[in-house]
């Protein structure tokens, strides 16, 4: 399937066209509008260097912003629907699928290269700034930091989630558009708690297992939830040439 590798044209059609065109593929989907590269004479490494720094520039604030809401709003207890969830549960839970919806859209418009670059650019810049704001954070939070030891098992799992999602929407993307972001946010969101839970909780008298399972009936719930969002946004973030339109 060419069109899950980004790969320019079909290798079985057999024809020869300019190295410059990146035709349609033989499943076009919707969002598909065949269109020539940037013009590789008048734009130098240099041009497009600071164009691929721009391009993420505003991914990498959204992605960050997004992460900084999940700390800010750790503390708002919320229960879900079903009451679930009730004592730990918080906003920021709630909000954490956002940040793979971020990751979706940048995957979609850029590939999985612009992707992983977000990602770690967001968390760079993240850490940079709770670093420098160690000392006024409990200030501005109205609360104590969380434990160093749930800080770190929470924040690495969440960073594995998000690579592994950037690799299951790469690998699933085609013309069915749910299926990427949804595989993707679930694949991610599932990872995540296998991680997050027992390397927060296992050995203490929390029942970790029953919060996992709430939170990826959590996960399984925002993931549907996600692809409306998603599927408005399609037109406004199409995917640039050599991704088959999908």
């Amino acid at each position: 399937m060419s069109f899950e590798a980004g790969v320019r044209s079909n290798p079985r059609a057999g024809d020869v066209r300019s190295p410059d065109f990146r035709q349609p593929l033989e499943v076009i989907g919707r969002a598909y509008e065949p269109r020539f590269a940037r013009d590789r004479v008048s734009t130098g490494p240099m041009s497009r260097f600071f164009g691929a720094v721009l391009e993420l520039v505003l991914p990498v604030l959204l992605l960050a912003a997004l992460g900084v809401a999940c700390i800010a709003y750790g503390d708002r207890a919320v229960t879900l629907p079903n009451g679930a969830g009730t004592g730990w549960l918080t906003l920021g839970h709630l909000l954490l699928p956002l940040t793979f919806f971020a990751i979706h859209l940048t995957n979609r418009r850029y590939g999985a290269g612009h992707a992983v670059a977000q990602t770690m650019l967001a968390w760079a810049l993240s850490l940079c700034v709770l670093w420098a704001m160690q000392g006024q954070l409990p200030v501005l939070l109205g609360r104590t930091l969380p434990d160093p030891h749930l800080t770190f098992a929470f924040g690495s799992a969440l960073l594995t989630g998000q690579l592994f999602s950037v690799l299951v929407f790469d690998r699933t993307r085609g013309p069915r558009w749910w299926t990427a972001p949804l595989l993707a946010t679930l694949a991610g969101g599932f990872l995540f708690c296998a991680i997050a839970f027992p390397g927060a909780y296992m050995g203490t008298e929390i029942p970790w297992m029953a919060r996992m399972l709430t939170y990826d009936g959590f996960f399984i719930a925002a993931s549907i939830a996600l692809l409306v969002p998603y599927g408005l946004l399609r037109r406004v973030v199409p995917p640039q040439s050599g991704f088959g339109g999908y």
